[in-house]
């Protein structure tokens, strides 16, 4: 996995190469990104999702934590990631916690 500076990323497993772009969401508080990334990019893989299925998770994640105050206040159940991650990716309704 390697993460840029620009917040995209990338996977690379034997079976292929896998880029995501971060979703634009207005920043509230950077802190936790990092850890809310891995921690969706984990919860996806331990799923066993495809690899860029895990890695829009993760970018979710990662989406929902800098939106809240603190590090963990924006950390999603299932049903707000999957809410979330329709909303960025299939442009549906809003997102409300």
């Amino acid at each position: 996995m390697i993460k840029r500076a620009d917040h995209s990323a990338t996977a690379y497993t034997g079976a292929g190469r896998w880029d995501q772009s971060p979703f634009a969401v207005p920043v509230v508080d950077p802190v936790g990104a990092g850890d809310a990334f891995a921690a969706g990019y984990l919860s996806g893989w331990l799923r066993d999702l495809p690899e860029q299925a895990a890695l829009a998770e993760a970018a979710c994640v990662a989406a929902l934590a800098i939106q809240s105050p603190t590090d963990t206040a924006g950390l999603p159940s299932p049903a707000v990631r999957d809410r979330a991650l329709a909303a960025y990716t299939e442009w549906t309704d809003a997102v409300h916690r």
